[in-house]
């Protein structure tokens, strides 16, 4: 108590001392609630070198190939969303696995209309999320992908208008 008292009373900050010893304290608060973790890694830079790694320059480059769409969307989804604490959660690579495994989720369920899409299920043979990162468990994927569907319900639900309520007999 006498402490935070210190650090808001002018008064007591009468030397150098007393201000770098609250300028440590501030510093020490932050860390604190920073959890010592200063490096956030956007999800973002994984998004874009898988889709740099896994798919040719040309067929990212076709305006009305389905892995550009795919990309675009990612982006766009990555971006938009960067209210929700997922990276504070989980490494970064899960989390663009899960945006681009919830992303092909949702392009390959919505009707297009030039018709199908088609998002391969492998590459070369492999999962295509190991592109994201060899060392990817699909448990571990699946697990963050459905922390990140019930966000994204959460936040829809919010944008959504409420349904009235039949009046309730009395």
């Amino acid at each position: 108590m006498e402490a935070d008292k210190a650090l808001l009373d002018p008064d007591q900050l009468s030397s150098e001392a007393d201000l770098y010893f609250a300028k440590m304290q501030y510093e020490e608060r932050l860390k604190y609630a920073l959890r010592y973790e200063f490096a956030f890694e956007s999800p973002l830079t994984f998004v874009q070198r898988f889709f740099e790694c896994a798919f040719a320059p040309a067929e990212r480059a076709a305006p009305d190939s389905a892995i550009k769409k795919w990309e675009d969307f990612t982006r766009v989804v990555v971006l938009n969303t960067r209210v929700f604490p997922l990276s504070r959660q989980f490494h970064p690579v899960y989390v663009a696995a899960a945006y681009l495994a919830w992303t092909r989720q949702m392009m390959l369920s919505t009707p297009s209309a030039t018709g199908k899409l088609y998002l391969p299920e492998t590459i070369g043979g492999h999962p295509w999320f190991l592109f994201v990162d060899p060392a990817i468990d699909q448990a571990e994927l699946q697990y963050v992908l459905g922390v990140l569907d019930d966000d994204q319900k959460w936040m829809k639900s919010l944008l959504e208008e409420p349904k009235p309520q039949p009046p309730q007999p009395q």
